[in-house]
């Protein structure tokens, strides 16, 4: 077999031929037949920015040493002719599913692709396809619905069969969740601890304040963090795209469907959980709330769905809801925090004197050590690209 040699003409050419069979073009070929497929949600051509906001990076054109921004446009990617041999963009969540498709398409095929056309096109693709090679071993391996290898058991047998044998796996090189930290330093004059500290003790108060900020910003990395935070440690196959736009009665379903042993609770935007209402207004639906600690919480199938404005709200008003299964116990999603700490004011968090400077200004380290972890991957999913409404 000869060696395959990648040019921009070979799929400009491969790109005309299915133009001249399909009628249609390869563009139109790729939205309807590839994307779908291979659960690309956040696919398009082209330069993927817009000149009206900074939404994602610009290209730059270098000449020596000098880069000039090139603005999104017909001349910031390939030229038309070459479209086929490079001009789609998508996300990095789009570009593992895509991977993740050529994966299951060598393991069992495709509507769209055969098997065999599959190992064709990644033959000659170097750490392609070591990797999916990789992958198809592993996936040979038996497993349990949680993700877990499997332990071999036999039943409703008569007589003295041959019983299997197992042997409950474990991660060789399990991951390691470092703590991560929040900190300031409160500063409090001598004069204001001395005499203003009754009937209220302003130390206490500022000090109260102070958490309640550090707390917040906690809230917002636990959902939001790249390396543990939950909107970006669900599985790749529990991301969910929205139906219809806004969150749906069948969205949230899809999303019991994932996560369906012992579910906790929904959290969503304030914005979204409005929307989710109107949504079933709309279709005659009106779910009943559950009672939440005393309060009245609005739930769906008896689920809580929880606000979180720490869930971040796009300029084009889409967001996200997440569902998780809560508890160690359970084998969900579990906060992490350290106990014991040196002054310790609350588990997690201390309080730490660091002297009076010469202003006579009282200074206090405060600091609160978190992470959360997702035990096993069916504890979380995620529901993308809500929309929840446009501005009047």
């Amino acid at each position: 077999m000869g060696r395959v040699v990648f040019t921009p003409q070979f799929p400009a050419i491969a790109g005309v031929m299915l133009e001249r069979v399909a009628k249609q073009p390869w563009e139109e070929l790729m939205r309807t037949q590839i994307f779908p497929a291979a659960g690309m949600h956040h696919a398009g051509f082209g330069a993927p920015a817009t000149v009206e906001q900074p939404d994602q990076p610009w290209g730059h054109n270098g000449a020596g040493s000098k880069l000039t921004p090139e603005p999104p446009g017909p001349t910031a990617d390939n030229p038309p002719s070459i479209g086929p041999a490079g001009t789609v963009h998508c996300t990095i969540e789009d570009f593992a599913r895509y991977a993740g498709w050529h994966v299951h398409g060598e393991r069992e095929g495709a509507p769209t692709l055969s098997r065999e056309s599959f190992e064709a096109l990644n033959g000659e693709a170097g750490g392609l396809r070591q990797h999916i090679q990789r992958m198809l071993a592993e996936g040979e391996r038996s497993q349990n619905m949680a993700g877990e290898a499997a332990v071999e058991v036999a039943a409703g047998h008569v007589g003295e069969p041959q019983l299997p044998t197992a042997f409950v796996d474990y991660e060789q090189s399990p991951r390691e969740y470092e703590l991560s930290v929040a900190q300031t330093v409160l500063r409090v004059h001598s004069r204001v601890a001395d005499l203003y500290n009754k009937p209220m003790d302003q130390t206490e108060q500022q000090l109260r304040l102070t958490i309640e900020e550090l707390k917040e910003r906690q809230e917002h990395e636990l959902v939001n963090n790249r390396d543990f935070g939950l909107l970006h440690n669900a599985d790749l196959g529990h991301r969910l795209h929205a139906t219809s736009g806004p969150p749906t009665p069948d969205d949230f379903d899809e999303l019991l469907a994932i996560v369906w042993k012992e579910p906790s609770f929904f959290l969503a935007h304030p914005r979204t959980i409005a929307a989710f209402g109107r949504e079933c207004s709309r279709r005659g639906i009106y779910p009943q709330s559950v009672d939440l600690g005393g309060h009245r919480a609005p739930a769906w199938r008896g689920v809580p769905v929880l606000p979180c404005n720490k869930i971040p709200m796009s300029a084009a008003r889409t967001s996200s809801v997440l569902l998780l299964r809560a508890g160690m116990e359970n084998q969900g999603v579990v906060g992490l925090h350290q106990t014991g700490l040196p002054d310790e004011y609350q588990p997690g968090l201390n309080v730490r004197f660091m002297g009076i400077d010469e202003r006579a200004v009282i200074n206090y380290l405060v600091s609160t050590y978190y992470s959360a972890a997702v035990l096993v991957p069916d504890a979380l999913a995620v529901l993308e690209g809500v929309e929840t409404g446009r501005e009047g």
